[in-house]
């Protein structure tokens, strides 16, 4: 579901994106990666408090990889 929902972002399909997205998030709340695309979908649908509360809850995920905690910290700051 992630994959597909992605592949909507990319072909800037973002009520399909959203779809697929938010089932991705229902099945694995605590994944870093399939937040994150969720909240990057949310921002392109305006619903930018939504995406910055997510990306701000990835941050505290155990598991969230420096790298994303980075790429995030600059979503946070420059969107």
């Amino acid at each position: 579901m992630d994959s597909l929902g992605w592949a909507y972002y990319n072909l800037k399909e973002y009520n399909k994106a959203v779809e697929e997205l938010e089932r991705a998030v229902s099945l694995k709340p605590t994944d870093p990666i399939i937040n994150d695309h969720y909240a990057d979908v949310l921002w392109m649908l305006n619903k930018n408090i939504q995406a910055r509360h997510i990306w701000s809850n990835v941050l505290k995920f155990d598991d969230t990889e420096e790298e994303l905690k980075d790429i995030i910290n600059k979503k946070l700051i420059f969107n």
